[in-house]
């Protein structure tokens, strides 16, 4: 059929051709619309070292060639060689294609320039500077929206030397840029052919555990016709592997043997520290489709949640938010909010109110738009992933260190402005409300309450507006009992009136921020030397003395000099704090930490009161469980107090322990407290997007895994181990 619709064509394409056939020359031919050169990396030809030569073609603006299959229709470029005597040439390698559609047809081809690559392999026997020539015939198709057969004769003559050749410095480079197109075979990855009930497809298994995750923009560029070229790919994400879905084309012939072969592409990169797009492909057509367990598409766990469930579980979320260990530390903030209102008027409440919830919604939009936006860029991200940047915590560090040094009467911030006017006499507590709003949603991120985890996962597997609406939902909840509480303040009367113990409360409520710092602190250790940490410690100490000097000096009814210098002093301290604070994250802000990386060196884990840790990987999982285990899997951070608080709670339990060990379940650590690509999309597998999450494997193989709530306790995970055994 395809060498029937190819005759068609090239009919009609004799019956319509408007431009001579390109005419015979040496060097550079122009077509009409294509210059062809014959060329090569070398000046220079060795005894016996191979080296490359090319055919070039540069093409005219929206005039393209062919790949080696030109698809439903086309002719390939082909090259018949005139070599000297005893010399070799390897077969043509071809760079990664482009798609076109002309005329109804789907071919595969290039546009602008291409270097199509041949290795030649001279003899051993040759005499030093004599001259050699290679002659190239080339054929090829140009098309726009017609199309014309063209030929050039090309000879490159070259001396032999006794002495390393050289390279041609206009074209090495170019040889070096193009060899990055072309595809590699590598182990890291192993890809198999599959076919089952006329479903074709190709079973995509990463056999290395640093290497990058697939997105859904992989394309696979077959050689044979067995593949219909019009049709869609879609990649399905599996618990292990990936499953690139292709549709077989009328000659694809079931039940024959015969095999599937191209060019596998990745426009992100198949591997960390190489940057190889192109994967050659050559595999038997297996019948049957891939039984490697679990082979459960991402897409049929989050879809389960439904975009309505998900908003309702995430705004019952958002109001348990307020109770998770991630919220205490600002809870201090709130309280004393509420004391300090709780004296005026029903108007100024309900605005209060507002501006938290605005706080608390701008925020979750701000964070959600951040993360869903990267992500669509390619980056493997989750909920609370702005902690695992050593800046960002440094920079919270040093604003709760303020905060708290404000509670604590160090300094007071507004005081003057809102004297300036009468408008502006509340201007400071309604920022206040806006900022403890964003405050607490910065902090509440780095966990996810009960109801929370699906309806994130959901989210960030939607389109922008049904994410929108999911945070929109969880920002509602979590702000909810602020607002509740400003637009019906009678239920104020049970907190104290206003009087002067406030100014002690205030102050007291410094010492639960100070204590936010110490957590944020030890979550940056994890990453840091001992000189690092001290650095961090030393610039908070410069910005707390800043802060000291614009409270003695600025706020305090000074004279215009001594608030100007003390102004200056007070920036000038500010930012060398923050300078030697951002001197310590400077390395220590990893971008990408692999799986089975244990930075503190720890042998093992702190946390689990003993019991033997290992780090998570999908491989050590499912030969764990070939070997008869059962697997404990905790996704957890430093950086997430719910995580803390469940390890405590479930491993300090004698009975979890001796269960653990009676049955022999081993414990998997996946540490997300650094950026993880591999960690997050094992995380998405579940349709999770934040810690903490813990998955149970049985030891049988075939049986699923089991998820376990976000929070735990002893029962919980007890009665979720035995329920397997029965």
């Amino acid at each position: 059929m395809r060498l029937i619709i190819t005759a068609i064509r090239f009919l009609f394409i004799s019956l319509h051709l408007l431009a001579p056939i390109g005419t015979y020359a040496l060097g550079e031919e122009i077509t009409p619309h294509v210059a062809t050169q014959l060329v090569s990396e070398v000046v220079h030809v060795q005894n016996g070292q191979p080296f490359w030569v090319g055919i070039h073609l540069k093409m005219d603006p929206e005039w393209h060639t062919y790949w080696e299959n030109p698809g439903e229709a086309g002719l390939a470029t082909s090259v018949e060689w005139d070599l000297p005597e005893g010399f070799q040439i390897s077969s043509l390698h071809w760079p990664v294609p482009q798609k076109f559609e002309l005329n109804g047809f789907v071919n595969y081809g290039y546009e602008n320039e291409v270097l199509l690559m041949a290795m030649v392999t001279p003899p051993s026997n040759l005499e030093v500077d004599q001259n050699v020539s290679i002659k190239a015939n080339v054929n090829w198709l140009e098309c726009k929206e017609s199309c014309i057969p063209s030929e050039a004769q090309h000879i490159l003559t070259l001396p032999v030397v006794n002495h390393t050749p050289e390279w041609t410095p206009e074209w090495h480079t170019y040889f070096q840029k193009s060899r990055l197109d072309h595809p590699i075979t590598t182990q890291a990855w192993q890809v198999t052919a599959h076919y089952h009930n006329n479903d074709l497809g190709l079973l995509i298994i990463g056999k290395e555990d640093n290497l990058p995750p697939l997105k859904d923009n992989i394309s696979f560029f077959s050689k044979n016709p067995d593949i219909h070229l019009n049709k869609d790919q879609s990649l399905i994400r599996l618990k292990q592997g990936y499953f690139l879905k292709l549709i077989p084309s009328d000659e694809f012939k079931p039940g024959e043997k015969s095999t599937l072969s191209g060019i596998l592409y990745n426009p992100n990169g198949w591997l960390k520290d190489h940057p190889a797009k192109a994967l050659t492909i050559h595999s038997d057509i297996i019948q049957g489709l891939p039984q490697t367990p679990p082979l459960t598409p991402i897409a049929q766990t989050v879809a389960s949640v439904g975009i309505l469930k998900a908003i309702f579980f995430a705004f019952i979320g958002g109001i348990i938010l307020n109770l998770m260990p991630c919220v205490f530390p600002v809870l201090s903030i709130k309280i004393l909010s509420f004391i300090q209102k709780s004296g005026q008027n029903t108007k100024t409440l309900k605005l209060h109110g507002v501006l938290f919830s605005m706080g608390v919604l701008v925020s979750f939009w701000t964070l959600s738009f951040l993360l869903i936006a990267l992500r669509a860029s390619g980056e493997q991200l989750g909920w609370g992933f702005q902690l695992q940047s050593s800046y960002f915590v440094i920079f919270l560090c040093g604003l709760l260190v303020l905060i708290g040094l404000n509670l604590a009467g160090v300094f007071e911030f507004g005081a003057r402005l809102s004297n300036l006017s009468g408008k502006l006499k509340n201007a400071d507590g309604l920022f206040g409300s806006f900022s403890s709003g964003v405050l607490a949603t910065v902090l509440a991120t780095p966990c996810t309450a009960p109801f929370m985890g699906s309806a994130l996962g959901f989210a960030l597997s939607q389109d922008p507006l049904n994410a929108f609406y999911i945070f929109s939902a969880l920002a509602a909840g979590m702000a909810l009992p602020y607002v509740f509480l400003s637009f019906f303040p009678k239920f104020l009367q049970f907190l104290p009136k206003p009087g002067p113990w406030m100014e002690t409360f205030k102050q007291a409520m410094a010492f639960p921020i100070f204590g936010t710092v110490l957590w944020l602190l030890w979550v940056f250790s994890h990453r840091a030397t001992g000189d690092e940490l001290i650095a961090v410690l030393f610039g908070l100490l410069i910005i707390s003395c800043a802060a000291w000097i614009y409270g003695r000096f600025v706020t305090q009814g000074q004279s215009t000099l001594k608030r100007i210098n003390g102004t200056i002093l007070t920036l000038l301290l500010l930012g060398g704090g923050g300078f030697v604070s951002y001197e310590a994250a400077l390395g220590q802000d990893s971008t990408s930490i692999t799986h089975n990386e244990n930075l503190s060196g720890e042998q093992t884990y702190l946390g689990y009161h003993g019991l033997e840790v290992q780090p998570f990987s999908e491989g050590l999982v499912e030969n764990l469980r070939r070997e008869g285990k059962g697997v404990f899997v905790d996704f957890t951070a430093r950086w997430c107090l719910t995580c803390q608080v469940n390890k405590k709670i479930v491993f300090g339990n004698k009975k979890v322990r001796q269960y653990f060990k009676n049955h022999d379940i081993v414990i998997l650590k996946a540490d997300w407290t650094n950026h993880n690509d591999y960690i997050t999309e094992s995380l998405n597998a579940f349709g999770r997007s934040g810690v903490p999450f813990s998955v149970y494997y049985p030891p049988s193989i075939s049986a699923k895994p089991i998820p376990l709530p976000e929070v735990l306790t002893p029962k919980i995970v007890l009665d979720t181990l035995k329920k397997v055994e029965k």
